[in-house]
């Protein structure tokens, strides 16, 4: 494979600026490519993973409802919405999805931070990390459906994007 590296990047690079992908992001991908194609690996022994043993235990019931909710205008909830349907033969965000009653899961989703965000008038802050093949099905949805989220509420950023490479030959897959 090693013989290989050089047209490997190239194969890789090209489609990457093709993507118009940023150059930083475009250098980080071929270094480890580089490393992958050089015999590293990049798995996380088990033996080397630990339970922690020393955390915090939340008292429920034991703050008052004002704090309750001074703590709630400081979460947010960012929710990973990045994964197309393709392997359940849809183009679209699996979020999309019909679940009940004609609602998707962008519906439920939807309505779980109204719950949490009632009362509140600010917080929790929502966040929606999208891929770039699910990023404009969902602004589009959440405009039409729910506008108010869509006007400022709900904010978006893409995961990273790179090639699929094949395993065994880590050129670019086709798909």
């Amino acid at each position: 494979m090693n013989d290989s590296l050089p047209s490997i990047i190239h194969a890789i690079e090209k489609i990457m600026r093709h993507e118009g992908l940023h150059e930083e992001r475009i250098r980080s991908f071929l270094r480890d490519v580089g490393r992958i194609a050089e015999g590293e690996l990049s798995l996380i022994r088990e033996a080397s993973i630990a339970p922690i043993h020393d955390l915090p235990e939340i008292n429920a019931g034991e703050e008052s409802n004002d704090e309750c909710s001074e703590r709630l205008k400081q979460l947010a909830v960012i929710k990973l919405n990045g994964g197309l349907g393709t392997g359940m033969g849809l183009n679209k965000a699996k979020s999309l999805v019909p679940v009940k009653n004609g609602l998707t899961f962008l519906d439920l989703i939807a309505r779980q931070m109204g719950h949490l965000q009632k009362g509140q008038g600010t917080g929790p802050g929502f966040c929606l990390m999208n891929s770039f093949s699910t990023q404009k099905d969902t602004v589009d949805w959440l405009n039409r459906h729910v506008p108010s989220m869509a006007g400022g509420t709900v904010l978006s950023f893409l995961q990273g994007q790179v090639p699929k490479l094949d395993a065994n030959t880590l050129m670019p897959a086709p798909y």
